[in-house]
């Protein structure tokens, strides 16, 4: 651990490491003391880091029985893959055109960073989330960006949980790229529709297959 990013933070990211890779694994029980203890950290930032996964939807603590790693049905899975969706392509359209071309170089960068991993990965999935996350910070609607944050984070978990080693497939090489150049044009509906394209060729897609949309 190093002091550049709070106990707590490094802590948090950890665990998001180890619940994506499996390493902690659906419906382990995972302890305060006996994390901290493995992590060589004191009880205070592990308890925070477990605090905010329960938040996020990826921890569960169950009365008189401990804290476990959710387990999770395929209906979890598409319910948040309809709200996914939904925040993404209204990003979409709030922020086409003349907003993202004002934000294209740093937008670039995101997009370059997540579509340069060749598997899927902990570091991908994180990757993926802060080129969506610019996209939505255009909206200047916290709400909105909060909400979207905590679905992608929790929708990622999901469908890496239920569909494991096909999860990779779903995701293309060089698709976000090419989504910010079809997202800078000037009419709401085109907007959408290349986001809607996007998301259905991943694990959204994937998730809503057997579902009318």
């Amino acid at each position: 651990m190093n002091n550049r990013t709070s106990l707590s933070e490094q802590v948090y990211q950890q665990l998001l490491k180890r619940l994506a890779s499996r390493k902690l694994k659906p419906g382990q029980v995972i302890t305060r003391r006996g994390m901290a203890e493995e992590l060589g950290v004191s009880m205070a930032p592990v308890a925070e880091a477990f605090a905010r996964l329960e938040r996020d939807g990826l921890l569960q603590t169950i009365p008189r029985r401990g804290t476990r790693v959710r387990q999770f049905t395929l209906d979890d899975a598409r319910n948040q893959a309809v709200v996914r969706l939904a925040l993404e392509t209204q990003t979409a359209r709030m922020t086409c055109g003349a907003t993202l071309a004002a934000q294209s170089t740093r937008l670039r960068k995101c997009a370059e960073r997540v579509d340069g991993y060749r598997k899927h990965t902990a570091a991908r999935m994180q990757a993926d989330i802060k080129f969506h996350m610019a996209l939505a910070e255009l909206t200047q609607s916290p709400l909105l960006c909060q909400t979207l944050e905590s679905v992608m984070q929790l929708g990622f978990f999901i469908a890496h949980q239920l569909v494991e080693k096909s999860f990779a497939k779903s995701h293309p090489i060089s698709r976000h790229m090419v989504l910010l150049k079809r997202l800078q044009c000037d009419t709401p509906d085109q907007a959408a529709a290349a986001m809607r394209e996007h998301l259905m060729h991943g694990s959204v897609g994937k998730l809503l297959a057997d579902s009318v949309m």
